[in-house]
């Protein structure tokens, strides 16, 4: 009789403990704000977060050597890229889903948003994570335009559709 009391009272305290724990984890999964940056390319390296040899590793993840053949060479070894983690990706989705940044332009009502999309990821430099992304509206549309642009920055050129961005939580 002893032995069993001891036994649900130990039982209690671990369920107690696991209800606490995991309404902890739930909240910072589910938690809204997360505090960050975030910056355009030409903004990010016109402010010095990165240099011009990162400029060229995100030219080279973007489009391989074209547009740069004089300035990145064909046995040119661009910077491995650290995987894009599940945790950054939603850090990234609940930022851009509550900007108030004043970056970038927050160009979505976030009544019509259904989904963030990262499309591309360029890796990860100085604690930057780059990548570009879209917004899909209840039609599955992406809201956002398509012009492609050509874009130099200090000599490197990009072909564009959508920005690139600079993200880092801090």
């Amino acid at each position: 009789m002893e032995k069993t009391r001891k036994r649900n009272k130990v039982i209690i305290v671990l369920l107690i403990c696991i209800v606490v724990i995991g309404s902890a984890f739930g909240f910072i999964a589910c938690s809204d704000i997360v505090d960050y940056e975030i910056f355009t390319l030409q903004d990010a390296y016109e402010q010095g977060l990165i240099d011009y040899d990162d400029l060229l590793n995100i030219a080279y993840y973007k489009q391989g050597r074209q547009f740069n053949e004089d300035l990145i060479s064909e046995d040119f070894s661009p910077k491995k890229k650290d995987e894009l983690t599940l945790f950054e990706e939603l850090d990234i989705k609940k930022s851009l889903a509550n900007n108030s940044n004043k970056n970038i332009k927050n160009i979505f009502d976030k009544k019509h948003l259904i989904e963030i999309e990262i499309l591309s990821y360029y890796g990860k430099y100085n604690g930057y994570i780059v990548f570009t992304y879209t917004i899909k509206s209840r039609d599955n549309d992406s809201v956002d335009g398509l012009m492609i642009s050509t874009c130099f920055i200090d000599e490197v050129k990009f072909q564009l559709s959508r920005d690139i961005y600079l993200w880092k939580k801090i």
